[in-house]
């Protein structure tokens, strides 16, 4: 009787043992068929950060963040100086430094003020409307810079100073074309040189140059001699040139992405179309971006350009495929991405500008430009605050725009 007992337990162990075994592995089983959400995919295959070769999840495609900001992994890099300056700003003072404004007068004025002290524009533009000559333009700037309540974070004050006729300071600079001609990159080194060392003078920081763009179109109205020549080699030869030689003093901004030449429309005046493919681009308009990037350039100026082949809906300012995709993804490019002036034609005739300055943002453009007109800039000011407070712009992508700015303007007041 006893004999039979203890088989029978030994049966019912064995059982139980063989229940168990089978149910660890149809769990093991269900859990490795269970498929990824496309957020959890792309998070799963990110990159280190600081690792510019490799493709990353960029800001929009991420989750909105269930967590605190401060454990958000930023997909840019960063340091600890940044994240600090980063979560004590409020939405407006962010917002704000995201925005380059232009103004009028030539003097400090109330309007001036207000723009800086109370809706924290954090970057204003000048141009030759606003400059007489070297000592009223050298104590414009400083009283500009002198509204700045954010001791930590400077104002910057930009400048379209390309030489030849976009010429904005007292001082006369020759055009890239003539430079070009010389046919020396020396030469060019010496007078940027010489123009980033004004600049500087002046207390500018930021100048939207050099021009990268390949004339390579005899009917283009808008570029003509502010490109350093025909075709991509000396284009490229001669711009990194300028971009050494102004480095050292200034951020450099490069335009106009991804390439201007090929065109016989002014974006200023209407949508310029370029019918290539990206490879197309890849023989000719993107050599010199790609020789910039290289060189390690600040930022660069995405223009407004129609490219149908590569986005049927947007212009390049406004494209996530070109910007975010082709420019940052593809290409490696993580430096600051800058909007041609929002006002330009280009944009206005066919967008209302709030909208457009938010599908910008949403697309991978870190800063706008608003050039002119008080009632746009307001514009463009109430639809990217509206938009994040909607979450139409989330606060995990506006961070990141953030980030990228502090980034650059710490270093290059360091």
């Amino acid at each position: 009787m006893k004999q039979k007992k203890i088989t029978f337990i030994t049966i019912v162990l064995l059982l139980i043992i063989i229940v168990s075994f089978y149910f660890i592995i149809t769990v093991l089983n269900a859990k490795d068929n269970i498929p990824l959400q496309p957020n959890e995919l792309e998070l799963s295959t990110n990159t280190p950060a600081g690792n510019d070769s490799q493709p990353v999840a960029t800001p929009s495609e991420l989750p909105h963040p269930t967590v605190t900001p401060d454990t958000i992994i930023p997909s840019v890099p960063t340091t600890e100086e940044v994240e600090q300056l980063l979560q004590s700003l409020t939405i407006a003072q962010k917002i704000g430094q995201l925005l380059i404004f232009g103004i009028e007068d030539k003097q400090l004025t109330t309007a001036h003020q207000k723009l800086i002290q109370e809706q924290y524009i954090g970057s204003i533009i000048l141009f030759k409307r606003n400059i007489n000559d070297e000592q009223q333009l050298t104590d414009f700037i400083l009283q500009l810079k002198q509204q700045n309540e954010h001791p930590d974070i400077p104002l910057w004050v930009t400048v379209d100073q390309e030489g030849g006729q976009v010429n904005r300071l007292p001082e006369k600079f020759p055009a890239a074309a003539a430079l070009a001609q010389l046919n020396d990159p020396t030469l060019t080194f010496d007078s940027a040189t010489t123009m980033g060392k004004k600049l500087a003078q002046y207390g500018f920081d930021v100048d939207f140059a050099p021009v990268l763009d390949v004339n390579s179109n005899s009917k283009n109205p808008v570029i003509g001699d502010r490109a350093f020549g025909t075709t991509p080699q000396e284009v490229s030869q001669q711009a990194i040139a300028m971009l050494q030689g102004l480095e050292p003093y200034i951020v450099t901004v490069g335009k106009h992405f991804p390439g201007h030449g090929d065109t016989s429309e002014d974006s200023h005046k209407t949508l310029p179309t370029i019918n290539k493919t990206w490879e197309e681009l890849e023989e000719l308009e993107l050599i010199p971006f790609y020789a910039a990037i290289e060189q390690k350039i600040d930022a660069l100026m995405i223009g407004h350009l129609y490219l149908p082949q590569l986005d049927a809906e947007y212009p390049a300012s406004l494209s996530k495929e070109i910007i975010t995709h082709k420019l940052r993804e593809e290409m490696g490019f993580n430096g600051l991405a800058i909007s041609d002036d929002m006002v330009m034609a280009g944009i206005t005739k066919q967008y209302n500008i709030g909208d457009a300055a938010v599908i910008a943002l949403q697309a991978g453009v870190d800063m706008l430009i608003v050039g002119h007109d008080v009632k746009l800039q307001q514009e463009v000011l109430t639809a990217i605050t509206s938009a994040v407070n909607n979450d139409n712009l989330s606060m995990q992508l506006l961070d990141e725009h953030v980030r990228r700015v502090l980034t650059v303007k710490l270093n290059q007041a360091s």
